[in-house]
């Protein structure tokens, strides 16, 4: 047969029977539309962001091969001139960077941003970062690198940080770190593209001079970045090792990347595989509908068959629907996920920038490949939704409008078979969550979800059968005769209801296991921010988070903290070093005075050893995100090198720690300045004695005097205690935000799910149904026997897909996340919001049944019962 002539026939056998009832394929394709919509606007806000986050790291790190640095200090220059003299090295590039504040100084000076600003030597660099100038407005001013050398206090800009401030070559901008301002004249903006990307654009560039004359500071620089003679890389880092010795740390920026990269993949990857279950859903209403539409026209087929039809044909039609269905569907949905990537965006940017590292992004990031994916994805998922009764279809005999069969025997057979299934699904969830993660994606993890939600919905036509199995009296009981009537409906027709109740399970345990994710997170990280984030009063350097802990609290406000009255003062110093690869920080805390008031919440060790061994000096404790991407374990030792000294320790416990860098080494404060001898504070907590009230009111007190004091001069970032760990639980409910969206919009597809099989099966069953009304009963019996059928669709899917939802939650907490953040939560069930949700959940299922009730009662018993009618 001939493609155009299979296609006028699919338009005469499918396209004009959807038109004749067009309401049930519009239902289906907004259903379908929904899931694609959210799907496809995750999709364009994760990319986005990532790529901007991928642009921003490729940036920084240019071509170079290797980093040097000092833990704890800076790196001499005259290292250059050691590193230029080893063999394998090409070239080499000292950099100074920091986070500081900048200001216009022209027409809306009033606005500010916060940018980094790298300084570095234009002719080293030049062979590792390219950067270039827009629109240069004369020749020699497209070498914009030797006009940062030859004038003084100059600068290029990013374009986010031009467009944020209103700037342009020529203008002068303030920038402000701690104590010190300076003002600077604007040379040009940046290109989007290599330095200009980094920091999603809210970057200066100067001459490495102007950096180091503004910190005052010209010994040395925050560390050297090179490359190797190509091909010789390894080498390269032999050789390094050798002559830099322990005192300084060699690390690739490759490797460096590539752990941050896996944690933001594992981001991305993780609001993908949710927002594919609203997809998922959608797959229910394109069964619903593919079979309602197979078995209202078993007769149709069986002609076409008698007069030729081969059973490929009839199999392509059917699975043409589903494609059809799936096409127009993503092209509905199109619109949707445009109105909501804005939002999307905008949070899921917030999250990486909160999270791993600021990204910028302005516009929704299409390519071909987002599309490409998006439309085979909902496609797919509406033709393995059709797949089943197009198989189906075409097993019908061209006889059957002769001899038709019974389908009992069949349908027993099939809901035993999918139970199974089902059964065996389940049964490689355990062994599929236990497997590791595949390069540090938790694959296995997610095959384990999409086998726990495909199981438990192949079992529901066997819950429905055995509920059917219910003794009549006690259904009598329950609702007299329209219960008793619609527990045999559950019999008849128990595989085609399943698929509603497919789609609740999905939903619901998709609710049930991010509600129990979401409160255990929250109710860990309320316990971990009284108990190890404790403190009436926090100050620290200004911007200290953004810049690493660089500089320590002045002498003078030192000095100053220390003789504030009634106040137990716990100092720590926090360097940054790296690991095995991994950014991190070691921190010196005063573990006496933290423990007086707080401590640590252990995940592994034995708290008082632990203690015991970090004030002798023995051990350190590490954060249960240094673990898992570094492996070291309790009992395990490690190796540091901090201003030069080499420090040895091993591992005493593993504690939880919630903060956005999170990968931590804790040792005793004493510790530390006795071995390295830097008396230097990075910061205080303050606690004061009384009520939460008076400690509060106190600490806004000292607050005051400390800005008052120092605030012109060394602006220090102050901290209220209760205020500090408000915040942090707010940043957590709005990290949140987004898997809400996609919880909503799956309970949304659910519902429309239950809606259009009910109505349906009232269509299904519409001789029946006047049938009961032309012999007696009344209209309420009817509307009553409809909303128990519902009522037992509700329950059976309120309760699979509870279980279910417990069972995702633990595969969430103990499997995806551990393996994708490192971070594992204390399980904890939010009843009260179960509680509430759950009755919200079954009334609009019986919600739902209103439409199928109106439909129940369009027409006259007269008229339906014709028999040309059906």
């Amino acid at each position: 047969m001939s493609v155009s002539l299979g296609l006028r026939l699919y338009g005469w056998f499918s396209l004009r029977y959807a038109r004749r009832h067009l309401w049930r394929t519009a239902a289906v394709i907004l259903g379908l539309s929904l899931g694609a919509g959210v799907f496809v606007a995750v999709r364009l806000a994760t990319t986005t962001s990532v790529r901007s986050f991928e642009r921003s790291m490729d940036a920084v790190s240019g071509r170079a091969h290797f980093v040097v640095t000092r833990p704890g200090e800076s790196v001499p220059f005259s290292l250059i001139r050691d590193l230029l003299s080893v063999t394998n090295v090409q070239t080499v590039s000292p950099i100074t960077s920091l986070v500081v504040r900048v200001e216009s100084m022209g027409q809306g000076a009033e606005r500010g941003a916060v940018a980094r600003w790298m300084g570095l030597d234009p002719v080293l660099d030049r062979p590792l970062r390219p950067w270039a100038a827009q629109r240069p407005e004369k020749a020699e001013e497209a070498q914009g690198w030797m006009r940062l050398m030859s004038e003084p206090d100059t600068v290029f800009v990013g374009s986010a940080l031009a467009g944020t401030l209103g700037l342009e070559a020529g203008s002068a901008v303030m920038v402000q770190y701690q104590d010190r301002r300076r003002i600077l004249k604007v040379l040009g903006i940046l290109k989007d593209e290599g330095l200009g990307s980094a920091e999603g654009g809210l970057i200066l560039l100067s001459d490495l001079a102007t950096v180091q004359e503004f910190l005052g500071r010209f010994e040395g620089v925050d560390r050297v970045e090179g490359a190797f003679i190509e091909g010789r890389s390894e080498e390269g880092f032999r050789e390094l090792k050798n002559v830099l010795g322990s005192s300084y740390a060699v690390d690739r920026p490759v490797e460096r990347a590539r752990s941050a990269r896996s944690m933001v993949a594992a981001y991305e990857q993780n609001l993908s595989v949710l927002s594919f279950v609203s997809l998922f859903v959608g797959m229910f209403l394109v069964y619903s509908l593919t079979a309602f539409n197979s078995a209202s026209r078993r007769r149709e087929v069986a002609v076409m068959r008698a007069l030729g039809a081969s059973k490929r044909f009839v199999f392509s039609i059917f699975i043409l629907d589903g494609l059809v269905l799936g096409l127009l569907g993503w092209a509905v949905g199109i619109p949707v996920s445009w109105g909501f990537s804005r939002h999307l965006m905008e949070a899921v940017s917030a999250t990486v920038t909160l999270l791993f590292a600021r990204v910028d992004v302005r516009t929704v990031s299409l390519s071909v490949w987002d599309v490409v994916v998006s439309i085979i994805l909902t496609t797919a998922v509406a033709a393995l939704a059709a797949w089943q009764p197009a198989h189906h279809m075409m097993m019908v005999p061209p006889t059957e409008p002769i001899r038709p069969r019974s389908s009992a025997p069949h349908e027993e057979n099939k809901t035993r078979r999918l139970t199974t299934i089902g059964l065996g699904l389940l049964a490689s969830v355990l062994p599929l969550s236990l497997m590791p993660p595949l390069r540090g994606v938790p694959v296995a993890g997610y095959a384990a979800v999409f086998f726990l939600f495909c199981g438990f919905s192949l079992l529901a036509p066997g819950v429905l059968k055995r509920i059917s199995t219910m003794p009549s009296t006690v259904a009598r009981r329950l609702g007299g005769e329209p219960c008793v009537l619609a527990f045999r409906q559950l019999e008849k027709a128990g595989a085609r209801m399943a698929v509603s109740v497919g789609a609740l399970i999905t939903a619901v345990g998709l609710f049930t296991a991010l509600v129990v994710m979401i409160s255990s997170f929250r109710k860990t990280v309320e316990t971990w921010v009284f108990q190890t984030v404790s403190g009436d009063l926090f100050v620290r350097p200004m911007m200290a988070d953004l810049n690493g802990y660089r500089d320590p609290l002045p002498a003078h406000l030192v000095h100053f903290l220390q003789n504030i009255s009634e106040a137990d003062v716990v100092a720590y110093r926090r360097i940054p070093v790296t690991y095995r690869g991994v950014d991190c920080a070691l921190e010196g805390i005063d573990l006496d005075g933290l423990l007086r008031h707080g401590g640590f919440l252990f995940l592994q060790g034995n708290p008082q050893h632990a203690y015991k061994a970090m004030k002798a000096g023995e051990s350190v404790m590490v954060s249960e995100v240094f673990s898992r991407r570094t492996g070291l374990r309790v009992g395990d030792g490690m190796a540091l090198s901090v201003h030069g000294v080499p420090l040895e320790f091993s591992v005493a416990g593993v504690y939880r720690d919630y903060r956005t860098q999170s990968a931590v080494i804790y040792m005793d404060l004493k510790v530390l300045q006795e071995r390295t001898k830097d008396r230097a504070w990075s910061g205080v907590r303050l606690f004061f004695p009384g009520s939460e009230e008076a400690r509060a009111q106190r600490a806004r007190e000292v607050r005051d005097e400390i800005l008052g004091h120092f605030g012109t001069r060394d602006v220090p970032d102050v901290m209220v205690g209760s205020t500090l760990r408000r915040d942090i639980l707010r940043v957590f409910d709005e990290t949140f935000a987004v898997t809400t969206v996609l919880l909503v919009m799956a309970l949304m597809v659910a519902g429309l799910g239950m809606m259009t099989t009910l109505a349906i099966m009232v269509l299904e069953r519409m001789v029946s149904l006047n049938t009961l009304k032309a012999i007696g009963a009344s209209t309420g019996q009817v509307r009553r026997m409809l909303l128990w059928e519902a009522l037992f669709l509700a329950v059976a899917g309120l309760v699979l897909g509870v279980v279910c939802g417990f069972a995702l939650s633990v595969i969430l907490i103990e499997v995806i996340n551990a393996q994708s953040f490192g971070w594992t939560f204390l399980y904890h069930v939010a009843w009260d919001q179960l509680g509430v949700a759950f009755p919200l959940i079954a009334a609009a299922s019986l919600a739902a049944t209103i439409p199928a009730q109106r439909l129940a009662f369009r027409y006259s018993p007269v008229v339906l019962l014709r028999e040309d009618e059906h």
